[in-house]
């Protein structure tokens, strides 16, 4: 019933725009008056019909996402001057876009639920995308992971920026200079790889990632399949937000 009445609804609006055309002023009169007596009886068909735009919105989203993760499948699935995490050789991905001195980004990290993810499912590999979106310090920060992967250290030093718990404008460059120091890399190497056009090309090629995907912020999680040789028969999930462990291990066992 509710179906028919939002249909009906739709109907009169629709007939409403066009009122000029097909109703006298009289009849576009009345018809206004009906769609507002009706919708002031019941407001509740204005939330169902938020509802269902929501839905309708979320469902283009994912469909646009799943196409784009078809059509950058190599760029994703790979470390592009980032590492792999948990098992190399794992039959599933996990792909994290993530910012530094995002607030959402920091408490998922501060819970450990990558972690807590790699030790429940020995099959799970995880991809670190940098997509820094905080401004010329959150790519400084990012810049320097990707440098300190140049060393073998891009999980101490991802760890380890988290850890400072400087977000939302707080992180300057010299705190994760500091950090650099503290882990024990080679600052002269360091420096160098930072303004290196590789690490630069990493950081371009995720912003192309993002707008291809249309993600709008962070953090954002792709779970699906490795791709190998095309025999890959599990469900990939585009997740554009934050959600709870348990949605990202009910997404790992539906990529199996």
């Amino acid at each position: 019933m509710k179906r028919i009445l939002l249909s009906i609804i739709f109907s009169l609006m629709t007939m409403t725009a066009f009122a000029g055309t097909s109703f006298s002023a009289a009849q576009t009169k009345d018809i206004q008056t009906i769609v507002h007596d009706y919708l002031v009886a019941n407001p509740q068909i204005l939330v169902q019909m938020a509802q269902e735009l929501q839905d309708q919105q979320s469902q283009q989203t994912q469909t646009q996402a799943l196409k784009a993760i078809t059509a950058n499948s190599t760029a994703l699935f790979q470390p592009n001057q980032t590492t792999v995490a948990g098992n190399p050789n794992g039959t599933v991905t996990l792909i994290e876009f993530f910012d530094y001195q995002c607030v959402h980004c920091a408490n998922f990290q501060k819970q450990g639920i990558i972690k807590s993810l790699i030790a429940a499912n020995p099959n799970l590999r995880v991809v670190y995308k940098e997509f820094p979106i905080f401004g010329d310090n959150s790519i400084y920060a990012s810049k320097a992971a990707m440098a300190a992967n140049k060393q073998g250290k891009y999980l101490a030093m991802h760890d380890a920026i988290f850890a400072t718990g400087k977000i939302e404008g707080a992180l300057k460059p010299a705190d994760v200079d500091a950090v650099a120091k503290q882990i024990g890399l080679n600052m002269t190497q360091y420096k160098k790889d930072m303004a290196s056009k590789a690490i630069q090309a990493s950081v371009d090629d995720t912003y192309h990632l993002a707008q291809q995907l249309g993600l709008q912020g962070t953090p954002a999680f792709i779970i699906a399949p490795t791709p190998k040789t095309g025999d890959a028969k599990g469900q990939t999930t585009f997740i554009p937000g934050l959600v709870p462990e348990n949605d990202l291990q009910q997404a790992i066992g539906a990529a199996q």
